[in-house]
């Protein structure tokens, strides 16, 4: 068992994944601390905000990429499913 958790593609999608939840999450919280909150701790929780949605953006687009690279390691190493491989071959055999 390989004990690095960045090992392959799909486990840093699922990391990136449950960090993304974990922003949103945390977003959600600070936000509704904003609401309550005194002016000078408004400020702060502001900066939190736009710093935490900067963070979720750049985290979304670090997933897309992610799963771009999987894609493309699939095709060049021609990995597929057993659903997508059985549709290919379906395909092959209907001589399309």
């Amino acid at each position: 068992m390989n004990d690095d958790p960045f090992a392959t593609v799909e486990s840093a999608l699922e990391f990136l994944t449950l960090f993304d939840a974990a922003i949103a999450s945390t977003l959600e919280d600070v936000r509704g601390d904003l609401l309550t909150a005194s002016a000078r701790r408004q400020r702060a929780l502001s900066l939190a905000v736009y710093k935490l949605e900067r963070l979720q953006y750049h985290t979304g687009r670090s997933k897309r990429m992610a799963n771009d690279l999987r894609i493309l390691r699939r095709l060049l190493l021609d990995e597929r499913t057993p659903v997508q491989a059985a549709s290919r071959a379906a395909l092959v055999a209907s001589g399309l």
